[in-house]
C-alpha cells in the first residue's frame, strides 16, 4: 500500500487557490427533464456544502430538456452568480455529450460531475478538496450511499477491498493495487470522485458520445491511465445516489436489436482502451458480459442477425473470461455464472438459451447454493450436509421433501425453549400464522430477508396514496422463549410498514383512512364498522386494499345495510352503534372523531339513491383501484364485488402465503407470473408417482398442474407447500401461472381428482342461465351405501330455482373426471339451501375460537372434514 508523498502544505495552497482563482470546485450537473422535486435535492445538497456555496461554480447544462422543465429550473436557480446555465439540444441520449459541453465552462481547479437527481452529502466537498490539495492526487475517491425511490429496486451496494479502518489511502504509480482500485462492478462510476482540472485538461480527457452505455468507464479508464496519484477516502461517505429506474436487466432488455448491438460495440471499447491502459478489468468485464448475457436471455426484440452481430464483436472478450477467484466481492457460485454464462449465450446465437448455464441460472442453483452455504452451519445443515451440495440434483439426493411435521417439533424448541440455529442461521423476528388456513394455525418462522420481499410490495402498493385498509395486525400480546413475535402475514407488513414510516418520518407519503388503534386493535374483536367510519369520513380514499376480494365485499354489503347509523356517527361525531369492543378501546377512538354534518350529508344523498347502481367511486371520487386476491375459490366474491366498484380496476396484488412470495399479478388477467429472485422451487406434477423426483423452472410444461415444492430464506428446505398452479405460459424465461388450489381441497374420485374452481364455474353458469344471484357456496361428496353424489349447499337471493340439472350438466362436460365416475354410478349432484350469510358465520367462529386475524381465514367451499359438514347442515334451510 502507497505511502502519501505530499507535494505542499494544505492551508498555503488554499490561499494560493483563494487568490488565484474565484471558486474553489466547478460541479457538472446534465439535465434531462427531472422531477424539479428530485433536483432541488441536488441543489439543495449543494447550498449546505460545508465548503461554502459561494466556492461552488455550478455549472447545469439543460440537455433536450422539454420547456416546462427549463422554466422551472430558470426560475430556481436565475438569480445565483455561481451558477452557469447552459441549453445543449442533439441527438444523443447519454449524459456523456452535456457532461463535455459543461467541462468547457468550468474556471476551478477542481472538477466534480454531480447528476440532477443526486446530492452530496454536507462535509463532502471541503473533505475532498482538503485530501485532493494535500496529497497533490489526480484524482480522490470517495464513498457512495445510495436511496431508492422504491422499494424492490436494484440497489448499488457500493462494496470494497480497502482497508477500510483508514481515512486515507494513496495509490501511485510505484504502488498501484488493480484488484482493489477496478475491483466489482460499481467502482466505474464518475460521479463519486473529484479530479484535478489541471489534469483533465492537460491531456484533453472527455466522454465518449458514441458509447451509448457505461460511457463513465471508459472515461475513467481513460484518467487512470495516465494518473499518477489516486487518494482514495474509505471512510468518507460523499455522495448520494438516489436510485428510481427499473432494473437494469429489464431497461436493457426492451431496447432494439440495433442498440443492443451498439451497447456491445460499446463494451469492445471499453475493453480495447483497458488493454491499451494496462487497466485490470477481470472482475468487470465477466460482470458486465454476464449481465449482457441475461439481457440477450429477455431481450424480445434481438433478431438473429442481431446475436450474430454481438458474437463477432465481442467473442474475443468472452474467451478471455478466467474463473475469477472468491472474494467478499464474488462467490464461487457468482464466479461459475460468471465464466460459464457469456459462453452459452453469447457465443451460441443459434442456442442461446439452451446452455447448460443458462438452464442454471433459470432454475436457481444459484440461490439454492446460496442458501444452503449460509446455513450450512445450522443442525439441518450438518445433518444434510449442506456444505457438500452443489447443485440441484444433489440437493434432491441429498435432502428429503418435508412436510409442517419436520419442523414443528424445532420450532418448539426455539419458541418455548429460546433455541436458536436449528434450521437457519438468520435471526427471527416473527413467526407467521400460516397464511389462509381455516384448519389449526400453524407458526412458519420469519427472517428479516424472508419478509423483505413482501414489505417492498405493501410499501410500494401504499407509497404516496391514501388507503382504506381492511387488514390489522395481531395484538403483540407477548414474545416467545426466543424473542420472536406472533403475527399474520398481512398484520406484519402492516407492523413493519409502520415502524419504517416512523424512522423515515412519514417518507412514503402514504396514508391510512384508519387511525393506529384500529390497525393494531387489542385483540380479536370485530371491526368493520369502525373502518367503514374512519374511511367514509375520508373523502380522499383513492383506493382499498384487503388480504381477500371477500372482504371487501363483506365491507359494501355491511355498509349497505347500517349506512344509516354510519351517517348518524359522522354527522355527530360519535359512535352511537352497539359495539363489542373494550371500552377503553372505543374511547381512544371516539376521541379522534369530530362532527362532519357535511360530509354525512353528502353520503346520505348517495346512499338515498339505493345500491342498485356502483356506488364505490361516489363515495370516494378519488377512488381507482382495488386490491384484494380474487381468484380460484375466491371468485365468487370477486364477480359479487362489481355491484359496488362496477368497472374501477380490480388487482389480485401478490400471489403470498406465509411461506413465500411467490407470484406478482399479470395485470388484466388472474394470471401470476413466477417470482424466482429470493426462493429455489421445484413442481412435482399432480399426476406423479410416488418416487418421481421433482422438476425445475426449465422443464415446466405449459397446461400442466403442478404442487409448488419450496426452499425458502427462513429455513424451510424442499417444503411440500400444498399449493397447486397450473402453467399458463413458459416464455423469454417467465413463467406466468393461474393458482389451482390446494391439495387438501381436491374432491377424489375414482379417475381422478375435481378442484373447487370447476365446482364453481359449473354452479355459477348454471345460476347465471337461471337469472339467480350466486352469494356463496360450499360442496362435499355425500356418500351411502347405496349410491353417493355431490352435495352442493348454496347461498342465492333466490331459492325457488332449480340449479342441479344444469350444475351436474356442466360439471359432466367440463370435467371428464366427474363425467367418467357419472358412469359409473355417481348420481346426479343435489342442490339444498343455506342461510343467508352462512359463510360469514362461520368465519366469525373460527376467527374468534382461534383469536386470530381475518385474513387468517380464508372461504369455506370443500366440507372436507365432519366438523365442517356438522356446522353447514345445522344451518341448511
Amino acid at each position: 500500500m502507497g505511502i502519501s508523498l505530499y507535494r505542499g502544505n494544505y492551508s498555503k495552497c488554499k490561499e494560493n487557490i483563494m487568490a488565484e482563482q474565484r471558486y474553489q470546485v466547478s460541479v457538472v450537473t446534465p439535465f434531462h427533464n427531472v422531477d424539479i422535486d428530485m433536483f432541488k435535492y441536488a441543489y439543495e445538497s449543494l447550498k449546505k456544502q460545508t465548503l461554502g456555496f459561494e466556492n461552488i461554480q455550478w455549472i447545469v447544462v439543460l440537455h433536450n430538456t422539454e420547456s416546462k422543465y427549463k422554466s422551472a429550473v430558470h426560475e430556481l436557480l436565475d438569480s445565483h452568480e455561481n451558477i452557469i446555465l447552459k441549453e445543449l439540444d442533439n441527438d444523443i441520449h447519454t449524459p456523456s455529450s452535456p457532461r463535455n459541453f459543461g467541462m468547457k465552462f468550468a474556471t476551478a481547479p477542481y472538477l466534480g460531475f454531480l447528476d440532477a437527481d443526486d446530492g452530496y452529502t454536507p462535509e463532502c466537498l471541503e473533505i475532498a478538496l482538503k485530501h485532493m490539495v494535500k496529497t497533490d492526487s489526480d484524482i480522490v475517491v470517495f464513498r457512495r450511499e445510495y436511496e431508492m425511490e422504491k422499494e424492490g429496486l436494484m440497489p448499488a451496494t457500493e462494496i470494497v477491498l480497502w482497508d477500510q479502518t483508514r481515512d486515507e489511502i494513496i495509490m501511485d504509480r510505484e504502488n498501484w493495487e488493480d484488484e482493489k482500485m477496478f475491483g466489482g462492478l460499481f467502482w466505474g462510476m464518475v460521479t463519486s470522485r473529484l479530479y484535478s482540472r489541471e489534469f483533465i485538461t492537460r491531456y484533453g480527457f472527455t466522454f465518449d458520445e458514441t458509447v451509448p452505455f457505461t460511457e463513465d468507464v471508459l472515461f475513467l479508464i481513460e484518467l487512470y491511465g495516465k494518473a499518477q496519484r489516486v487518494c482514495y477516502l474509505p471512510q468518507l461517505i460523499g455522495y448520494h445516489y438516489f436510485i428510481n429506474s427499473n432494473s437494469l436487466v429489464q431497461s436493457m432488455a426492451e431496447k432494439s436489436g440495433e442498440t443492443l448491438v451498439s451497447y456491445a460495440a460499446g463494451f469492445k471499447k471499453i475493453f480495447e482502451a483497458a488493454f491499451k491502459n494496462g487497466i485490470y478489468i477481470d472482475e468487470l468485464m465477466a460482470m458486465l458480459l454476464a449481465t449482457f448475457a441475461v439481457v440477450m436471455i429477455q431481450a424480445k426484440k434481438l433478431s438473429p442477425a442481431n446475436r450474430y452481430e454481438i458474437k463477432e464483436i465481442l467473442e474475443p472478450y468472452v474467451h478471455q473470461i478466467r474463473m475469477l477467484p472468491v472474494s467478499k466481492l464474488i462467490s464461487a457460485e457468482q464466479a461459475k455464472t460468471y465464466f460459464s454464462l457469456p459462453r452459452d449465450v453469447i457465443l451460441r446465437p443459434e442456442n442461446f438459451d439452451k446452455g447448460g448455464s443458462v438452464k442454471l441460472l433459470r432454475d436457481g442453483q444459484e440461490i439454492l447454493v446460496d442458501i444452503l452455504e449460509k446455513n450450512r452451519d445450522t443442525d439441518y445443515g450438518h445433518r444434510y450436509r449442506f456444505s457438500n451440495i452443489r447443485t440441484m440434483e444433489g440437493y434432491q439426493a441429498r435432502v428429503p421433501i418435508t412436510r409442517y411435521d419436520t419442523y414443528a417439533p424445532l420450532i418448539k424448541l426455539q419458541t418455548r425453549i429460546g433455541e436458536s440455529g436449528i434450521f437457519t442461521s438468520s435471526h427471527i423476528p416473527c413467526y407467521l400464522l400460516s397464511s389462509g388456513t381455516s384448519v389449526e394455525p400453524m407458526l412458519i418462522p420469519a427472517t428479516t430477508e424472508h419478509l423483505k420481499p413482501y414489505c417492498e410490495e405493501f410499501t410500494n402498493a401504499v407509497r404516496g396514496r391514501v388507503t382504506f385498509l381492511l387488514g390489522e395486525s395481531l395484538p403483540k400480546e407477548r414474545k416467545y422463549n426466543d424473542q420472536a413475535a406472533l403475527n399474520s402475514l398481512f398484520g406484519w407488513v402492516i407492523s413493519d410498514f409502520c415502524h419504517q414510516e416512523q424512522l423515515r418520518l412519514g417518507a412514503s407519503k402514504a396514508r391510512f383512512t384508519a387511525p393506529m388503534g384500529l390497525l393494531f386493535p387489542p385483540k380479536a374483536i370485530g371491526t368493520i364498522y369502525l373502518r367503514l367510519l374512519f374511511a367514509l369520513l375520508e373523502r380522499d380514499v383513492e383506493q382499498i386494499i384487503a388480504p381477500f376480494t371477500w372482504g371487501v365485499l363483506e365491507a359494501f354489503t355491511f355498509l349497505e345495510k347500517h349506512w344509516q347509523a354510519l351517517c348518524l356517527d359522522i354527522e355527530q361525531g360519535k359512535i352511537n352503534f352497539i359495539l363489542d369492543v373494550p371500552d377503553e378501546f372505543l374511547a381512544n377512538l371516539q376521541s379522534q372523531l369530530t362532527p362532519d354534518p357535511e360530509r354525512a350529508r353528502e353520503l346520505r344523498g348517495i346512499f338515498e339513491q339505493g345500491f342498485e347502481k356502483p356506488v364505490a367511486a361516489l363515495i370516494w371520487p378519488k377512488l381507482n383501484r382495488v386490491i384484494a386476491a380474487g381468484t380460484g375459490g375466491l371468485a365468487v366474491y370477486t364477480k359479487a364485488l362489481s355491484k359496488y366498484i362496477g368497472d374501477l380496476s380490480h388487482d389480485n396484488g401478490i400471489f403470498a402465503t406465509s411461506e413465500a412470495l411467490i407470484g406478482k399479478p399479470v395485470i388484466g388477467t388472474d394470471c401470476y407470473e413466477l417470482q424466482t429472485d429470493v426462493n429455489f422451487y421445484e413442481f412435482r406434477p399432480i399426476t406423479a408417482a410416488k418416487d418421481q423426483r421433482p422438476i425445475f423452472i426449465s422443464d415446466l410444461q405449459e397446461g400442466q398442474s403442478y404442487e409448488i415444492i419450496l426452499t425458502n430464506r427462513a429455513g424451510l428446505y424442499r417444503f411440500a407447500t400444498e399449493i397447486v398452479i397450473k402453467v399458463e405460459k413458459c416464455e423469454d424465461g417467465r413463467i406466468l401461472f393461474s393458482y389451482i388450489g390446494q391439495l387438501q381441497d381436491r374432491l377424489v374420485l375414482e379417475d381422478g381428482f375435481l378442484w373447487e374452481h370447476e365446482i364453481y364455474h359449473a354452479i355459477a353458469a348454471a345460476a347465471e342461465s337461471n337469472d339467480v344471484e350466486l352469494l356463496d357456496f360450499s360442496y362435499y361428496l355425500q356418500e351411502a351405501d347405496d349410491s353417493s353424489y355431490l352435495q352442493i349447499l348454496l347461498e342465492t337471493d333466490d331459492k325457488t330455482k332449480e340449479l342441479a340439472p344444469g350444475i351436474d350438466k356442466s360439471l359432466c362436460e367440463a370435467s371428464k373426471t366427474y363425467a367418467s365416475a357419472r358412469e359409473k354410478g355417481l348420481s346426479p349432484c343435489v342442490v339444498r339451501y343455506l342461510a343467508p350469510e352462512s359463510h360469514l358465520l362461520y368465519r366469525d367462529v373460527q376467527r374468534f375460537t382461534q383469536k386470530t386475524a381475518p385474513d387468517q381465514i380464508k372461504p369455506t367451499h370443500f366440507l372436507n372434514t365432519n366438523e365442517k359438514i356438522k356446522f353447514f347442515k345445522a344451518v341448511v334451510e
